[in-house]
């Protein structure tokens, strides 16, 4: 008997470790694909702002087309007597100085376009999301009034036996300029069958903002919270998912930074 529980105690730990060693590559494999997701969406903003990109270009090309088809090809300043002076020393009298402002004109172009698709970039960057959960039951006639008043982005339902989960997106438009400007996006979920809301999620970027007007996490979340409460879509009029918001004030940050030196 002790040679079999002995064995057996074996056989438990060697299935531990197989379960460990099947944990960590599970881990690992997730790390990986979680990585390769990060590099393929910061790979799809700099493609989207590229396009956007090309898209300026493309108009410009297709805006002067239009207009030497309405001018005719006389629209040129080649025969203008203003510009003699300047056509014979950089074109007719010496040709290789045309060629050099041209190469010169390329590269100012393309330092311009390739600075701003960096920033475009850049501003992609900066969203901040916040996801709340909530778990209160609605008040479904003023809840379908208030989502009435939104310009809805996308609608997903989800169907089963007992639930109709409902993913409802917008822009709040309301006021930009209580968000510094910068549009927030709100997604809440919600069960249609039971009447209850789920979580709020709230997408916030904060580079698109204004100078010194973009918003905290606590800030974006507490305005969105206050809209909810103001229109009384909750059963519990006491209910809030409002978050302390903790200042520093600009002196006090900057005598700690002297204290610390």
């Amino acid at each position: 008997m002790d040679g079999v529980r002995q064995e057996l105690a074996h056989m438990r730990h060697l299935a531990g470790v197989v379960h460990e060693t099947k944990q960590f590559k599970l881990h690992e494999a997730m790390h990986t694909n979680t990585r390769q997701l990060v590099e393929l969406n910061a790979t799809g903003e700099r493609g989207v702002a590229t396009l956007g990109v090309l898209m300026i270009i493309f108009a410009g090309i297709l805006a002067f087309n239009i207009l030497d088809r309405l001018t005719g090809n006389n629209w040129m300043v080649m025969d203008k007597v203003w510009f003699a002076d300047f056509s014979n020393v950089m074109i007719n009298n010496y040709p290789i100085v045309w060629f050099v402002f041209s190469l010169a004109f390329w590269a100012l172009c393309a330092f311009t376009l390739s600075r701003y698709l960096m920033y475009s970039v850049f501003l992609s960057g900066g969203v901040m999301r916040i996801r709340v959960r909530i778990m209160q039951r609605l008040l479904m006639h003023r809840f379908n009034v208030y989502l009435a008043k939104k310009h809805m982005l996308t609608e997903e339902r989800h169907y089963d036996e007992r639930n109709t989960v409902v993913y409802y997106s917008w822009e709040e438009k309301r006021d930009k300029k209580e968000f510094g400007y910068s549009v927030p996006k709100i997604t809440v979920e919600y069960d249609r069958a039971t009447g209850y809301m789920l979580s709020v999620t709230i997408e916030y970027n904060r580079r698109m903002a204004r100078h010194n007007q973009a918003l905290t996490g606590a800030e974006v979340r507490n305005k969105i919270c206050e809209s909810m409460v103001a229109a009384a879509i909750f059963e519990d009029s006491n209910f809030t998912f409002k978050e302390e918001v903790i200042t520093v004030d600009a002196a006090e940050l900057h005598a700690e930074g002297g204290n610390k030196v």
